[in-house]
């Protein structure tokens, strides 16, 4: 639109570094605007909260700022007070109106933001973690949702320490947040989220107000939402066209069928290659008697089970030591993940004459064993999963 009815985007940098937004009205207008302020009242952007008790300072100093709320016998007349001695700031007289405290709520923002982004869902608070929203959540298709989150920090920092608490919560399922402003989160944060799967998205470039007062989206957000989830570089592949995700040497990535097509022609490159589509893993181990084209030992296809898939994708998806027992929710955790193991991991003797396995190393932790997806320098593998959409 050619002229903004309100500067949104000073309101979103002052909601961002004084989260929740709050304040009398006549000082809050100073800092987004009278017609800011007067706009959003109007929409339900900002709402009444309470009545002032004390007054702001224009110099705050002293122990008795800021001013009182003096309100006189007479009924109709209120005044605020300077509790200095000797003052330092002038009495000022007010209505009933400029003693309100106006602010945004959280939840309601978050609502109000539902309809221009196109997500659905309902507004709750986080467990565990202050000032940060489920705001709703966004469907791709019918059975698949994915979690928006809506949160304010004002530094690189939090933010960081922020995407990291969330990222541990949702694995390579991925997740949306919304932040007022991007001045607190670099291009290469940004970007980093973006391969991980993860949308970190400014409202303040996302959404502005038209002519008669409504939020509308300055973005197309079904298909920057259609990014959740999505793992790795190279070109998006949209939420409903995803057939696999793969970890190849570290980096994670959804292909389309054509993909893990391209992937399945290249798979005597690597030591170690799974297959969920197909239930078989690939392996080229020493001493085996069947030759690969590059003159490599390889073993037979073995057939691997479901659940080995479903609690390996869990090892290699654990942030520091994997325990099978509490993934599991059994005791036969640690039993069906040794038996994984097995099949899809390479098992050689080391220069200390012991034997150790190629990707998945064991540790002791209060007395039993635990695991850590730690492959060994050189091994190339590829791990084909059905995608979790």
């Amino acid at each position: 639109m050619g002229h903004h009815v309100i500067d949104l985007p000073t309101f979103f940098a002052v909601l961002e570094t004084s989260f929740p937004l709050s304040g009398v009205r006549a000082d809050l207008a100073k800092k987004v605007g009278h017609d800011t302020v007067a706009v959003l009242e109007r929409t339900g952007l900002l709402t009444f909260l309470r009545v002032a008790d004390t007054y702001p300072c224009p110099q705050p100093a002293g122990s008795g700022c800021p001013r009182q709320v003096v309100r006189h016998s007479d009924g109709d007349r209120i005044t605020a007070v300077c509790g200095n001695d000797p003052p330092e700031c002038r009495d000022i007289k007010l209505t009933a109106k400029d003693i309100e405290i106006v602010g945004v709520v959280p939840q309601r923002l978050c609502e109000a933001l539902r309809g221009p982004l196109l997500f659905g869902g309902k507004t709750e608070d986080v467990l565990g973690l202050d000032q940060i929203f489920r705001a709703g959540t966004f469907q791709p298709r019918p059975g698949v949702r994915k979690a928006v989150y809506f949160a304010a920090r004002c530094s690189a920092r939090e933010y960081a320490i922020l995407l990291d608490h969330l990222r541990s919560r949702h694995g390579t399922d991925g997740f949306a947040l919304l932040i007022p402003t991007d001045r607190f989160v670099s291009e290469e944060t940004t970007r980093e989220s973006a391969a991980k799967g993860i949308v970190v998205l400014s409202l303040t470039d996302a959404i502005e107000m038209n002519l008669s007062g409504h939020l509308v989206a300055k973005v197309d957000a079904t298909e920057l939402f259609a990014c959740i989830g999505r793992i790795g570089p190279g070109p998006i592949v949209p939420a409903g066209t995803v057939y696999s995700q793969a970890l190849t040497n570290g980096d994670w990535e959804n292909l389309d069928e054509a993909g893990y097509q391209q992937l399945l022609r290249n798979a005597d490159q690597y030591d170690i290659f799974a297959d969920e589509h197909t239930k078989e893993v690939r392996k080229r181990e020493a001493g085996k008697k069947y030759a690969d084209r590059k003159g490599g030992k390889i073993t037979p296809p073995s057939r691997a089970s479901a659940n080995y898939f479903q609690i390996i994708r869990k090892a290699v998806e654990a942030r520091g030591y994997f325990d099978p027992t509490v993934a599991e929710e059994k005791d036969s955790g640690k039993q069906i993940f040794q038996r994984a193991r097995a099949v899809f991991d390479i098992k050689v003797v080391g220069a200390d004459g012991k034997p150790h396995w190629k990707l998945f190393k064991t540790a002791k932790v209060d007395n039993h064993s635990v695991y850590q997806f730690q492959p060994d320098e050189g091994v190339t593998f590829a791990l084909i999963f059905l995608p979790k959409f």
